[in-house]
């Protein structure tokens, strides 16, 4: 073979492989895969968990293996992935509950972190896809949550040795099906509803550990809010992991967050209102709307429109406002329809009254002191009126006896209104967004 034969089956070997290589990219590039991901296992789904946990230690979340579109929340407010808790925790605790479900690629977790070191109890839920983290849903509850003294993380770290039954599993043929688990945590939150005249809808169960014969999942405990039974509007998205036996619940984990009244998971696609629910019943002599002016309204009428929503709220008769069809209503930044939440409870105005109108825009905002169930609350009211008609209706309701006192033995508005604003701030989720706020 000659020397330049040589060379030319060479160059021709060189150009092959620099062909294979170009293809091989221009197919990485493409987007597909050189073989199909395998499913994630348990094994998987628990790992993804850990990694998590070691990622938000360290402040860190872009070297977990996440989807493009990655959704994240923290106490049902969608954030951008890095912030609220990512920038606080300090370290992990010692408490983890894990629940996993390969059919679904789903994996829950509850457990114990340290922010700022201080113990707090948190749980998160991921959903997998082709190993990719593509949903994380997560809850932080820094106290005891409704209605407990003791710090939610304490509870379940000092419950650590009862919590065998969680991690052990059951043999095959002991196993209830899929089906059988969902009844059985359905069953529970029904005795629930029944004994406590509560609400507990949305339910979402995102994980059926058959293995574990464990339910993970999100439920949301209402009260709408009664004058005859002198209840208050109230919302807590409680995580559950209940341990199924023979139909029954043998063991149950819990934490719950307590949200503004109405505020909707960013996973729930549906009305979180449950159909059953008794809807506010307007009287058949309801006294109607009052005629109003198209002109322009000035301060005097601003304070008759705020002077109308507090008579119609007292009287929980939206039907008497002038408004338009249908108007905007939030209460502590969550949209509500009007009617709904203080509306269902409010049974007198106070004494504490605070008017600043903006003729020129329509607007006029309230500070003041009401009657819920005969406690006194303190409320602020923004309004806003066009042609006459109230297009908007903005509150904040602070359901703290002592705050609402102290205005009223105030008296007459002071010079020092900021301390009483300050002092009526509401405390919100992070992230939390005005409805009325224009998007970025």
């Amino acid at each position: 073979m000659s020397a330049g034969q040589t060379t030319a089956r060479s160059t021709a070997r060189l150009a092959l492989a620099i062909a294979a290589i170009l293809s091989a990219a221009l197919t990485a590039q493409s987007g597909a895969p050189a073989t199909p991901e395998a499913p994630c296992d348990r094994i998987c789904l628990e790992g993804l968990l850990n990694q998590y946990l070691d990622a938000l230690a360290s402040h860190n979340p872009f070297g977990l293996p996440l989807a493009p579109k990655v959704r994240f929340s923290e106490n049902d407010r969608p954030l951008a992935l890095g912030d609220g808790l990512w920038k606080t925790v300090t370290g992990p605790g010692s408490y983890r509950l894990y629940a996993a479900d390969p059919t679904r690629g789903q994996a829950g977790l509850l457990a114990t972190l340290r922010e700022n070191d201080v113990p707090i109890a948190f749980s998160v839920r991921l959903k997998v896809e082709e190993r990719r983290i593509a949903e994380i849903e997560t809850t932080v509850v820094r106290d005891g949550g409704p209605g407990s003294a003791a710090s939610a993380a304490s509870r379940l770290e000092q419950g650590t040795s009862a919590d065998a039954i969680f991690a052990a599993a059951v043999a095959p043929g002991r196993r209830q099906s899929r089906d059988a688990l969902l009844a059985a945590a359905n069953g529970y939150f029904d005795e629930i509803e029944h004994q406590r005249e509560q609400t507990v809808y949305p339910r979402r169960v995102s994980v059926i550990d058959e293995e574990r014969q464990i339910v993970f999942g999100s439920f949301i405990h209402q009260e709408a809010g009664d004058t005859e039974r002198g209840t208050v509007p109230s919302f807590a998205d409680v995580t559950a992991v209940l341990r199924v036996t023979a139909g029954r619940i043998v063991a149950d984990r819990q934490l719950a967050v307590s949200l503004p009244y109405g505020t909707p998971s960013p996973f729930f696609d549906g009305d979180w209102r449950k159909g059953t629910r008794t809807p506010i019943v307007l009287g058949a002599g309801a006294a109607a709307a009052p005629a109003v002016s198209a002109g322009p309204c000035d301060r005097a009428c601003l304070e008759g429109h705020v002077d109308r929503y507090l008579a119609a709220m007292v009287a929980h008769d939206p039907r008497r406002l002038p408004t338009t069809a249908p108007v905007r209503f939030s209460e502590n930044d969550v949209p509500l329809r009007l009617g709904d939440a203080l509306w269902r409870t409010a049974t007198a105005v106070g004494t504490y009254r605070l008017y600043s109108t903006d003729p020129e825009t329509g607007q006029i905002g309230f500070f003041g002191t009401i009657r819920e169930n005969g406690k006194p609350a303190a409320l602020a009211l923004r309004l806003k009126v066009a042609r006459g008609l109230l297009t908007e209706a903005e509150t904040l309701v602070i359901r703290n006896e002592a705050t609402a006192n102290n205005l009223e033995q105030g008296g007459a508005p002071d010079p020092i209104l900021m301390r009483k604003v300050e002092a009526l701030m509401v405390s919100l989720p992070s992230g939390a967004r005005s409805p009325f706020t224009p998007r970025p």
